[in-house]
């Protein structure tokens, strides 16, 4: 059901959102973790295979973000204008955008295969068992793509509770079809890893699906003849592609600090590599409330109300901060206890852990960047977050190679980054609050 998030309080709104969204991507990455279960009784070169599928699955998800993340922001400013025409053409051209687009992206995945496989995988059968992977999972660019964008409209007009059902739908799809696909069961034959890639195409397929219904049974999202025109090329490139690149730039932050870690040994850059994995589930609540903010900003946006918007974005901030500060200190206590727990006695559960208890004081600072960032995409102001983040990584780096191969000094170079990075975006926010200026771009509101 959708929602009007203009009124109310924005704070009681971005909560009310927050909580299922989050549910939601959690359980997005069950659809990795699941695979990982099931392919780990193949064997190590399986696995390999598995490892290699997994990065280009995080590509995908980037890929689909320059499509998701100006949807959500057009059609809730469109919503929120109550210019039900305009809400249901942004709708109808961001999933159009996304068949097209996605299916592009799935050809070419297709076609390339091999040399990713080559590129990523160590050895000839790991390259042989990913490329086996990689055909059925290519497919899943466009179906994702269709997800995010559905999901995005569908939150922009205050319904989050039908993507999460979706989801809860999908990954017990997916849990089903693993063991149907990768063992075999009467008449179906057993796949082996390609059997996991299938089900995960299967599984999303029925996601997209469900949530294209949801989008025709709802006359205000229906989708309408899409219309390519300049807002919309201003939406993917000024705001989409900005988004893809910032979340492209967080992993590029993992990769920096592994590099510098290589002398240290094997123990400390696995170790650290766990530990990173876990931050990233670890700010999923974080981009939650960022993108119920979003959602709520959006609307207001539309209406010309830019004190809503303010309060939006300030509610955004607070649960960014106070959750990120209780995470934070939880990180700080138990972050070994958790590392030895998945772990075990491996050689990098100490490094592990000690990562995470150190880079436990950046979380506060983590999760309001976040939080601001996806406030900021929805609201078509992606750059400040965007440069802010280029900085923290630019600044890292000439960190990292000066510091050498300093386990503990690197953890507390990273830790300071990611703050320099929140005190950028608080700066900008503060002289934009200053002056008195409106956060949305004017030109995104829909005529």
């Amino acid at each position: 059901m959708t929602a009007d998030l203009d009124t109310g309080s924005a704070a009681a709104r971005v909560a009310g959102l927050a909580v299922p969204i989050t549910l939601a991507m959690g359980l997005q990455t069950c659809f990795a973790v699941v695979d990982l279960i099931f392919v780990g009784t193949l064997g190590p070169v399986a696995l390999a295979g598995l490892a290699v599928g997994l990065q280009v699955a995080y590509g995908i998800y980037a890929v689909g973000q320059v499509l998701g993340v100006p949807a959500l922001a057009d059609v809730g400013h469109a919503f929120g204008a109550r210019d039900r025409a305009s809400t249901r053409r942004a709708v109808g051209t961001y999933l159009a955008a996304a068949a097209v687009g996605g299916g592009a992206t799935s050809a070419l995945l297709l076609l390339g295969a091999e040399p990713i496989a080559a590129a990523l995988a160590p050895d000839a059968p790991s390259r042989a068992a990913a490329v086996s992977y990689l055909g059925p999972l290519a497919p899943t660019a466009l179906t994702q793509a269709v997800v995010l964008v559905a999901s995005g409209a569908l939150r922009a007009a205050g319904d989050a509770k039908t993507p999460l059902l979706v989801l809860v739908i999908s990954v017990g799809a997916n849990i089903a079809l693993d063991a149907l696909f990768i063992f075999g069961w009467g008449p179906v034959p057993s796949f082996g890893l390609p059997g996991a890639a299938a089900a995960t195409l299967v599984a999303q397929g029925l996601g997209a699906s469900m949530l294209l219904v949801a989008l025709f049974r709802r006359p205000a999202l229906r989708p309408a003849r899409p219309r390519f025109d300049a807002r919309f090329r201003r939406g993917v490139l000024g705001t989409g592609v900005p988004a893809a690149v910032q979340f492209a730039l967080f992993a590029a932050l993992l990769l920096v600090l592994l590099v510098a870690l290589q002398p240290a040994g094997p123990a400390w850059t696995g170790g650290v590599a766990a530990g990173f994995r876990l931050l990233q589930q670890g700010i999923v609540p974080f981009i939650a409330i960022g993108t119920a903010g979003a959602a709520v900003a959006a609307q207001a946006s539309g209406r010309g109300r830019d004190a809503r918007v303010w309060e939006a974005l300030r509610a955004a901030l607070a649960g960014g901060l106070a959750g990120g500060a209780l995470l934070g200190l939880a990180l700080h206590l138990f972050g070994g206890a958790l590392a030895r727990a998945l772990l075990g006695d491996d050689a990098s559960a100490g490094p592990c852990g000690r990562f995470l208890e150190d880079a436990a004081w950046c979380f506060p600072a983590l999760a309001f960047a976040t939080a601001a960032t996806f406030v900021l995409q929805g609201l078509h102001r992606p750059w400040p977050p965007l440069l802010a983040a280029g900085t923290r990584l630019l600044a890292f780096a000439a960190a990292a190679g000066w510091l050498g191969a300093s386990p503990g000094e690197l953890v507390a170079a990273f830790v300071l980054t990611l703050w320099l990075e929140a005190i950028q975006s608080g700066g900008w926010l503060t002289a934009r609050g200053l002056a008195a200026r409106p956060l949305a771009r004017s030109g995104a509101r829909p005529s």
